[in-house]
């Protein structure tokens, strides 16, 4: 959570990339849950090596479509509310 430091209490929003990166982070934190590589994941999602690693990194130019998430949520075994809301940015 991001504070102004010249006003105590008061949120900043977060940027997009910011949003990405929180967003990236959990997806790889998913994917060690799971105990799969990033090339299992890919080989069992479809979703190319590349295009994963760029999603944890928070480097997705497009964000994430939702074909993507729904293989990617598939293998992980997530919740479709809880990882929109991760994609979102509404953790």
């Amino acid at each position: 959570m991001m504070f102004d430091r010249g006003r105590p209490g008061v949120k900043e929003a977060k940027t997009d990339h910011e949003i990405d990166v929180e967003f990236g982070q959990w997806l790889r934190d998913q994917r060690s849950r799971c105990g799969l590589t990033l090339e299992q994941a890919a080989q069992r999602s479809g979703v190319a090596v590349e295009r994963l690693k760029s999603l944890e990194l928070g480097y997705a130019e497009k964000g994430i479509t939702q074909h993507e998430a729904d293989k990617i949520r598939t293998i992980y075994k997530l919740d479709l509310k809880e990882f929109l809301d991760r994609a979102a940015g509404k953790s």
